[in-house]
């Protein structure tokens, strides 16, 4: 059954079902609660103590960061998340970002959950993830359809993401070694886009040659190093634009922009208006 979407931050295109399960289904079967083909943008944000039910992940494009427990991280496209149930979390979007999410329960999942995850940061980069992302959306059709009998399909579908992700998922530390340091470098950009950061020391970092560095990243990240520093900058001003009353020059110094002009040019050429003018636009 789909449900009205009034969630901040969750684009008008999204997604949200929730699905009645039979009395044998919730007894026997991985059920299946909720579940969601999002479209976010950067005030999209959750925050709970914990919920009875697993949470699994698929992200499409863009990045989610989550807390849990003492753990943070960032989840890029291509990657799944399992939140194992009663844990407190939080996730949240600073950039545009698609993915679909599932909330779901049963003995089976426990065990995958446990199997899969362990003491581990609940981050997977899986091979398959075409395969994995191709049952997510088989399920999500078979709710959209709204169709009865459904119980044993769903928990099939669920059933192959869990076979997938114990084959080929591969936990974080688990990634290719060149991977692992670009989406490392990427991080450590969004951590620090306030200070000044040269290709030069990410390579350096990652032991790479400057220009092989670059050629990796742009294969991991789609952008550049600087690209990507930009973006960073960008994403966090128009959040500084929106929460706080800075001057637009105040800003461009904190972001680490060489000046109030060159943060102003920055910000036109990506979103067609200055920070004066999106400021006044979203008040």
């Amino acid at each position: 059954m789909k449900i009205n979407l009034e969630e901040r931050g969750v684009l008008p295109a999204s997604q949200r079902f929730m699905h009645d399960n039979a009395p044998f289904a919730c007894q026997h079967l991985t059920h299946l609660e909720f579940a969601g083909n999002y479209q976010c943008d950067e005030g999209y944000q959750i925050n709970r103590e914990g919920i009875a039910s697993h949470l699994l992940f698929v992200i499409g494009s863009g990045n989610l960061r989550f807390e849990i427990k003492n753990d943070r991280f960032v989840a890029h496209a291509g990657a799944i998340v399992w939140i194992e149930r009663n844990l407190a979390h939080k996730y949240y979007a600073v950039e545009p970002v698609c993915f679909k999410w599932f909330h779901f329960v049963g003995s089976l999942s426990d065990a995958y959950c446990k199997l899969l995850t362990g003491n581990r940061r609940p981050l997977f980069y899986p091979s398959n993830f075409k395969a994995i992302n191709n049952h997510a959306d088989q399920i999500l059709s078979r709710l959209e359809r709204s169709e009865t009998g459904q119980d044993h399909w769903i928990a099939a579908e669920l059933g192959h993401i869990f076979a997938n992700l114990a084959e080929s998922g591969k936990n974080e530390d688990e990634l290719p070694t060149t991977n692992a340091l670009m989406l490392q470098a990427a991080e450590y950009i969004e951590n620090h886009c306030e200070e000044s950061i040269s290709v030069d020391y990410l390579a350096e970092k990652a032991n790479f040659s400057k220009y092989y560095f670059i050629r990796l990243f742009r294969k991991v990240m789609f952008c550049t190093p600087y690209e990507y520093l930009i973006n960073c900058r960008l994403s966090k001003a128009k959040r500084m634009l929106l929460s706080t009353d800075m001057s637009v020059e105040a800003i461009a110094n904190s972001l680490g922009f060489s000046s109030a002009s060159h943060f102003i040019k920055t910000f036109r050429e990506n979103y067609g208006c200055t920070p004066q003018v999106f400021r006044n636009i979203k008040l």
